[in-house]
Protein backbone atom coordinates (compact mmCIF):
# COMPACT_ATOMS: atom_id res chain seq x y z
CA UNK A 1 0.00 0.00 0.00
CA UNK A 2 2.63 2.25 0.86
CA UNK A 3 4.71 1.68 -2.47
CA UNK A 4 1.36 2.62 -4.27
CA UNK A 5 1.28 6.11 -2.75
CA UNK A 6 4.38 6.94 -3.35
CA UNK A 7 4.56 5.82 -7.08
CA UNK A 8 1.22 8.15 -7.41
CA UNK A 9 3.54 10.84 -5.61
CA UNK A 10 6.01 10.43 -7.55
CA UNK A 11 4.21 10.35 -11.26
CA UNK A 12 2.39 13.98 -9.68
CA UNK A 13 5.36 15.62 -9.77
CA UNK A 14 6.46 14.46 -12.90
CA UNK A 15 3.36 15.66 -14.62
CA UNK A 16 3.63 19.34 -13.20
CA UNK A 17 7.34 19.84 -13.37
CA UNK A 18 6.57 18.95 -17.64
CA UNK A 19 4.03 21.40 -17.20
CA UNK A 20 6.26 23.97 -15.64
CA UNK A 21 8.78 23.20 -18.86
CA UNK A 22 6.37 23.53 -21.57
CA UNK A 23 5.44 27.01 -20.29
CA UNK A 24 8.38 28.57 -20.01
CA UNK A 25 10.10 29.76 -23.50
CA UNK A 26 12.89 27.78 -24.76
CA UNK A 27 16.22 29.04 -23.63
CA UNK A 28 18.45 29.73 -27.08
CA UNK A 29 20.62 31.69 -25.18
CA UNK A 30 21.25 34.81 -23.01
CA UNK A 31 19.20 37.48 -24.06
CA UNK A 32 20.29 41.41 -23.59
CA UNK A 33 18.20 44.03 -22.51
CA UNK A 34 17.54 44.74 -26.28
CA UNK A 35 16.70 41.80 -27.32
CA UNK A 36 13.65 41.95 -24.77
CA UNK A 37 12.73 45.43 -26.01
CA UNK A 38 12.57 44.47 -30.06
CA UNK A 39 10.40 41.37 -28.62
CA UNK A 40 7.92 43.64 -26.95
CA UNK A 41 4.92 44.09 -29.03
CA UNK A 42 5.10 47.74 -31.11
CA UNK A 43 2.16 49.86 -32.13
CA UNK A 44 1.28 50.25 -35.40
CA UNK A 45 0.37 53.90 -34.63
CA UNK A 46 3.37 55.90 -35.08
CA UNK A 47 4.16 58.59 -32.68
CA UNK A 48 3.82 62.15 -33.56
CA UNK A 49 6.49 64.34 -31.54
CA UNK A 50 5.38 68.34 -31.79
CA UNK A 51 7.82 70.46 -33.25
CA UNK A 52 8.46 74.09 -33.15
CA UNK A 53 7.55 76.10 -35.60
CA UNK A 54 10.08 78.34 -36.86
CA UNK A 55 9.28 82.01 -37.48
CA UNK A 56 10.30 83.27 -41.05
CA UNK A 57 13.24 85.11 -40.99
CA UNK A 58 13.24 88.75 -42.30
CA UNK A 59 15.46 89.82 -45.41
CA UNK A 60 18.28 91.50 -44.95
CA UNK A 61 16.66 95.33 -45.99
CA UNK A 62 14.05 94.71 -43.07
CA UNK A 63 16.72 93.05 -40.58
CA UNK A 64 18.40 96.73 -41.44
CA UNK A 65 15.61 99.10 -41.00
CA UNK A 66 14.33 97.02 -37.97
CA UNK A 67 17.76 97.98 -36.43
CA UNK A 68 17.99 101.03 -37.51
CA UNK A 69 14.70 102.17 -35.84
CA UNK A 70 15.56 103.57 -32.55
CA UNK A 71 13.23 102.01 -29.22
CA UNK A 72 11.88 103.57 -26.65
CA UNK A 73 14.84 103.13 -24.21
CA UNK A 74 17.50 104.44 -27.06
CA UNK A 75 18.27 108.29 -27.12
CA UNK A 76 19.61 109.47 -30.44
CA UNK A 77 22.08 112.27 -30.65
CA UNK A 78 21.90 114.58 -33.63
CA UNK A 79 25.73 115.33 -34.89
CA UNK A 80 26.17 118.86 -34.13
CA UNK A 81 26.25 121.26 -37.04
CA UNK A 82 28.55 124.60 -37.32
CA UNK A 83 26.67 128.01 -37.30
CA UNK A 84 28.67 129.85 -40.16
CA UNK A 85 31.81 129.07 -41.68
CA UNK A 86 34.45 128.39 -39.09
CA UNK A 87 37.43 129.79 -40.67
CA UNK A 88 36.30 133.11 -40.77
CA UNK A 89 37.44 134.85 -37.95
CA UNK A 90 35.10 136.20 -35.41
CA UNK A 91 34.67 140.06 -35.72
CA UNK A 92 36.60 142.11 -33.01
CA UNK A 93 39.16 138.95 -32.54
CA UNK A 94 42.88 140.36 -32.90
CA UNK A 95 45.57 138.15 -33.28
CA UNK A 96 48.91 140.34 -31.79
CA UNK A 97 50.93 138.44 -33.94
CA UNK A 98 49.03 139.08 -37.09
CA UNK A 99 48.87 142.91 -38.82
CA UNK A 100 45.71 143.39 -40.32
CA UNK A 101 45.59 146.30 -43.34
CA UNK A 102 44.41 149.08 -41.26
CA UNK A 103 42.48 151.94 -42.93
CA UNK A 104 44.10 155.12 -44.01
CA UNK A 105 44.65 156.88 -40.56
CA UNK A 106 42.26 159.49 -40.47
CA UNK A 107 43.66 162.86 -39.59
CA UNK A 108 42.55 164.07 -36.66
CA UNK A 109 40.88 168.17 -36.68
CA UNK A 110 43.00 169.67 -33.98
CA UNK A 111 42.18 173.21 -35.70
CA UNK A 112 45.47 174.46 -34.68
CA UNK A 113 47.97 175.34 -37.43
CA UNK A 114 51.18 173.67 -38.66
CA UNK A 115 53.96 173.43 -36.63
CA UNK A 116 52.07 173.84 -33.03
CA UNK A 117 54.11 171.78 -30.35
CA UNK A 118 51.34 169.94 -27.87
CA UNK A 119 52.06 167.45 -24.66
CA UNK A 120 52.22 163.72 -25.39
CA UNK A 121 51.16 161.85 -23.08
CA UNK A 122 52.02 157.98 -23.19
CA UNK A 123 49.92 155.05 -21.55
CA UNK A 124 48.95 157.84 -18.97
CA UNK A 125 52.10 157.97 -17.29
CA UNK A 126 54.97 159.33 -19.57
CA UNK A 127 55.21 163.00 -20.74
CA UNK A 128 56.54 164.05 -23.72
CA UNK A 129 55.52 166.40 -26.96
CA UNK A 130 54.38 166.03 -30.25
CA UNK A 131 54.31 168.49 -33.16
CA UNK A 132 50.96 169.34 -35.66
CA UNK A 133 51.40 168.57 -39.18
CA UNK A 134 48.87 168.04 -41.67
CA UNK A 135 46.45 167.33 -38.91
CA UNK A 136 48.46 164.04 -37.75
CA UNK A 137 51.19 164.23 -35.32
CA UNK A 138 54.99 164.11 -35.25
CA UNK A 139 57.46 163.18 -33.06
CA UNK A 140 61.01 163.64 -32.67
CA UNK A 141 62.01 160.81 -30.16
CA UNK A 142 60.19 157.94 -31.58
CA UNK A 143 62.43 155.77 -29.71
CA UNK A 144 60.82 156.85 -26.36
CA UNK A 145 57.74 157.49 -27.49
CA UNK A 146 56.79 153.58 -28.28
CA UNK A 147 59.52 152.64 -25.97
CA UNK A 148 57.07 153.99 -22.69
CA UNK A 149 53.95 152.37 -24.55
CA UNK A 150 52.55 149.89 -21.65
CA UNK A 151 50.39 146.80 -22.08
CA UNK A 152 46.82 147.25 -21.82
CA UNK A 153 46.86 146.50 -17.54
CA UNK A 154 49.12 149.80 -17.51
CA UNK A 155 51.74 148.68 -16.20
CA UNK A 156 53.99 145.90 -18.12
CA UNK A 157 55.90 147.71 -21.20
CA UNK A 158 54.68 146.61 -24.82
CA UNK A 159 58.40 146.26 -25.53
CA UNK A 160 59.37 147.93 -28.55
CA UNK A 161 62.84 148.40 -29.44
CA UNK A 162 64.31 151.20 -32.09
CA UNK A 163 67.11 151.31 -34.43
CA UNK A 164 68.30 153.86 -36.16
CA UNK A 165 70.17 153.53 -39.58
CA UNK A 166 70.60 155.71 -43.02
CA UNK A 167 69.80 153.90 -46.51
CA UNK A 168 71.10 155.30 -49.70
CA UNK A 169 68.77 156.66 -52.12
CA UNK A 170 68.89 158.83 -55.72
CA UNK A 171 68.58 162.19 -53.35
CA UNK A 172 71.46 160.66 -50.84
CA UNK A 173 70.94 158.88 -47.48
CA UNK A 174 67.66 158.61 -45.95
CA UNK A 175 66.61 158.29 -42.16
CA UNK A 176 65.17 154.78 -41.95
CA UNK A 177 63.33 153.88 -38.13
CA UNK A 178 62.90 150.70 -37.17
CA UNK A 179 60.36 150.26 -34.58
CA UNK A 180 59.81 146.58 -33.11
CA UNK A 181 58.46 144.14 -30.41
CA UNK A 182 57.56 140.49 -30.27
CA UNK A 183 54.32 140.99 -32.41
CA UNK A 184 55.08 143.96 -34.59
CA UNK A 185 58.28 145.50 -36.95
CA UNK A 186 57.80 148.67 -38.35
CA UNK A 187 60.18 149.94 -40.86
CA UNK A 188 59.46 154.12 -41.71
CA UNK A 189 62.11 155.79 -44.41
CA UNK A 190 62.24 159.23 -44.31
CA UNK A 191 60.32 160.91 -47.22
CA UNK A 192 57.98 158.39 -48.28
CA UNK A 193 54.36 158.28 -48.16
CA UNK A 194 54.32 154.59 -46.92
CA UNK A 195 55.52 152.33 -44.39
CA UNK A 196 55.93 148.75 -43.83
CA UNK A 197 54.33 146.44 -40.90
CA UNK A 198 54.89 143.04 -40.42
CA UNK A 199 55.51 142.83 -44.52
CA UNK A 200 52.52 144.77 -45.32
CA UNK A 201 52.81 148.05 -47.06
CA UNK A 202 50.71 150.78 -45.10
CA UNK A 203 49.82 154.39 -46.51
CA UNK A 204 50.72 158.12 -44.38
CA UNK A 205 48.83 160.74 -44.17
CA UNK A 206 51.75 162.75 -43.61
CA UNK A 207 55.93 161.22 -44.30
CA UNK A 208 58.38 161.11 -42.32
CA UNK A 209 60.86 164.01 -42.48
CA UNK A 210 64.07 165.97 -41.15
CA UNK A 211 62.71 169.12 -39.31
CA UNK A 212 65.32 171.61 -37.66
CA UNK A 213 68.23 168.95 -37.77
CA UNK A 214 65.49 166.28 -36.00
CA UNK A 215 64.21 163.11 -37.79
CA UNK A 216 60.15 163.31 -37.24
CA UNK A 217 58.38 160.41 -37.65
CA UNK A 218 54.34 160.12 -37.75
CA UNK A 219 52.10 158.42 -35.06
CA UNK A 220 48.49 157.86 -36.33
CA UNK A 221 49.18 155.35 -39.25
CA UNK A 222 51.97 153.48 -36.97
CA UNK A 223 49.51 153.82 -33.91
CA UNK A 224 46.77 152.17 -35.52
CA UNK A 225 49.02 149.28 -37.03
CA UNK A 226 49.76 147.86 -33.73
CA UNK A 227 46.47 148.31 -32.74
CA UNK A 228 47.15 151.17 -30.14
CA UNK A 229 44.96 154.32 -29.31
CA UNK A 230 45.66 157.64 -30.24
CA UNK A 231 42.95 160.50 -28.47
CA UNK A 232 43.24 164.43 -28.68
CA UNK A 233 41.69 166.19 -25.95
CA UNK A 234 40.68 169.88 -27.46
CA UNK A 235 40.08 171.05 -24.10
CA UNK A 236 43.56 170.60 -22.29
CA UNK A 237 44.88 170.33 -26.14
CA UNK A 238 46.81 166.85 -25.33
CA UNK A 239 47.38 163.53 -27.30
CA UNK A 240 47.04 160.69 -25.20
CA UNK A 241 48.92 157.05 -27.12
CA UNK A 242 48.12 154.17 -25.25
CA UNK A 243 46.82 150.78 -25.27
CA UNK A 244 43.05 150.04 -23.74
Amino acid sequence: MKKTVALIMANCIILSAAACSNALPTNHGAQSPGDLTSSMPVSQTPIMVPTETAEPTNTISEARTQKETPTPNETQIPTPVPDGDLSTPVTGAVDPGQTKQPANATATKTGLPDGTIIDLVISDQANYQALIMHDDFLVADYAYAFGQLKDADGVNPAGFLEISISSASEDGYKNNAIIYNAYYNITIVEGETSFICNDTVIPLTVPAQMIDGCFYVPLLAPAEAIHATVEWDADTQTLRFFYQ
